[in-house]
């Protein structure tokens, strides 16, 4: 292949953005006389408390945070085979760089959040000391990025960022990150299998709640990200099955 270029979970960033987005729109009052089972509006808006500029504050700033840390440092990496560049692309900053294969000293692993569910990050250690890092939860082709590193630059010690040996290297891929990536897809699913039922709960009270005009049922917005991320879950479920089936093999 003569470019490898990340593509982002796109229906991943549209139905948090629309979520999250409509849950920093509304007020805390509305989401509090929702969770109480009252009919906000219907007799005028009340006055805020400390508990709803409290509530209305937290939601902005997980907005806020959510949209800083998945889209404002979102991160593109293309591998220009043909021309040997590294091609390093920031699209919310307007940031562009590129860098000639023979300023990458190589590339190692490093993962996020714990071992209850492990992020799996790449990182590209470049000769200034500069590292590129792209991750599988916000790239939908992780993997083939993960092929392509491994092609066309040197694998790294973690520790001391050193070139390993080929034969050290086959052996860290088929034990070590292999290991990796099998606790990691079996933790992937469980977290899947969750959020498919929780959101799938959440719609069918949504839908018995909507014929009782005594609740408010949940904004347009929110149904259509639930209705986008459904089928979505799923169908990462059925990708995250065939892959642990490769990795036992």
């Amino acid at each position: 292949m003569s470019r490898f270029t990340c593509r982002p979970r796109l229906i991943w960033f549209v139905g948090s953005f629309i979520c999250l987005g409509t849950l920093g729109y509304m007020d805390g009052s509305a989401l509090i006389a929702q969770i109480h089972g009252k009919s906000f509006f219907a007799e005028g808006r009340r006055p805020l408390d400390g508990l709803d500029w409290f509530f209305s504050l937290f939601i902005l700033a997980l907005v806020l945070y959510v949209l800083w840390y998945y889209f404002w440092r979102l991160t593109l990496v293309s591998f220009d085979v043909s021309k040997r560049q590294l091609i390093v692309r920031l699209p919310f900053q307007l940031h562009k760089q590129r860098y000639e294969f023979d300023k990458v000293n190589g590339f190692y692993f490093t993962s996020q959040w714990g071992k209850w569910c492990e992020i799996k990050q790449l990182v590209l250690l470049l000769s200034t000391n500069k590292k590129i890092k792209i991750s599988d939860l916000e790239t939908g082709n992780f993997r083939e990025m993960e092929a392509g590193s491994w092609e066309l630059f040197p694998f790294l010690d973690q520790k001391t960022q050193t070139p390993l040996t080929e034969e050290q290297k086959q052996a860290y891929r088929k034990t070590t990150n292999r290991t990796f990536d099998y606790r990691q897809a079996k933790a992937i699913r469980f977290s899947l299998i969750v959020s498919l039922v929780v959101l799938i709960l959440l719609a069918c009270m949504d839908f018995s709640i909507s014929s009782n005009r005594s609740f408010r049922s949940l904004p347009k917005p929110v149904q259509v990200g639930i209705l986008l991320l459904i089928p979505y879950i799923v169908y990462e479920l059925g990708k995250i099955a065939r892959r642990i089936q490769q990795l036992r093999e």
